[in-house]
């Protein structure tokens, strides 16, 4: 006899639940569990933090700031190569903000 999970639809179809946990297993997140940053400060710890949270399949480096423009392309150079799509670049950090 096979067992059953508790609380599972009897005729086999997946719910909610089961349907994000495949799509966690799957390192996939859907659209509206993805989170959208934009990075302030990229010269030493900031490029660390930039570079992983590109790495991440549920977050998304929408925008790199920084007052030195010499460590902005650097930055997001690295980003572009991780998460697979290219960060816009500022220097004053106030123009991320505007971006609703």
């Amino acid at each position: 006899m096979r067992s059953r999970l508790a609380g599972a639809d009897p005729r086999g179809e997946l719910g909610d639940a089961e349907v994000a946990a495949a799509r966690a297993r799957a390192g996939a997140a859907a659209p509206s569990e993805k989170l959208v940053l934009g990075m302030v400060g990229v010269r030493g710890r900031g490029s660390q933090l930039a570079a992983g949270f590109a790495e991440r399949k549920d977050c998304e480096i929408a925008y790199i700031a920084d007052v030195d423009l010499s460590v902005i392309p650097p930055c997001a150079e690295a980003v572009a190569k991780l998460q697979g799509k290219t960060p816009k670049t500022v220097q004053d950090f106030r123009r991320v903000l505007d971006d609703k």
